[in-house]
């Protein structure tokens, strides 16, 4: 029997994502442009994610949903100096792949801060994601290792942003 090219980019597609789902727990939210019910799937937690949607995929480390307290935990480690702050800084600006993002303030609310520090201070929530929509690198045979390799590099992130609900835990204990 012939192999379509149809068949063999399905056979692709299959393989990568069996990879993938090993090594990721995805939440898919379908959203049909109406309301959806997503609070059994909001984390107030940081993750690292991969997604795909009809508009293309990606993947990265944050939050679903960040919390106020987390939030200004974070800005409180970054204001001091904390390095786990500048760790996770130094981490994504040597990664050009990966992008800051989250809903900021709109007003600047630290006009005294760095202006590398000031686009982590005036978010109101946080992460950092690679987005694509080259259909080639989501089929590329390497693309497990490729994001496996990326999102080890978000280590650091990973790791501020734990330091910060650690340290919120750590009030509460105490």
């Amino acid at each position: 029997m012939k192999k379509s090219k149809h068949n063999s980019i399905a056979i692709l597609i299959q393989n990568n994502i069996q990879k993938i789902f090993l090594l990721f727990s995805l939440e898919i939210i379908f959203d049909n442009g109406k309301s959806t019910n997503t609070d059994i799937c909001i984390d107030t937690m940081p993750e690292f994610y991969f997604y795909i949607s009809t508009h293309g995929f990606g993947y990265g480390c944050g939050y679903y949903k960040t919390d106020r307290e987390s939030m200004d935990e974070m800005r409180a480690m970054i204001l001091a100096g904390a390095q786990e702050y500048k760790k996770a800084h130094k981490a994504l600006k040597d990664n050009s792949k990966f992008v800051l993002f989250g809903d900021e303030y709109k007003r600047d609310h630290f006009p005294n801060a760095s202006r590398e520090d000031a686009l982590w201070l005036n978010k109101k929530d946080i992460g950092v994601s690679f987005d694509s929509e080259d259909p080639k690198l989501l089929f590329n045979v390497n693309l497990l290792d490729t994001v496996c390799s990326d999102l080890a590099s978000l280590g650091d992130v990973y790791r501020f942003f734990m330091r910060a609900e650690d340290n919120i835990l750590q009030k509460k204990v105490k």
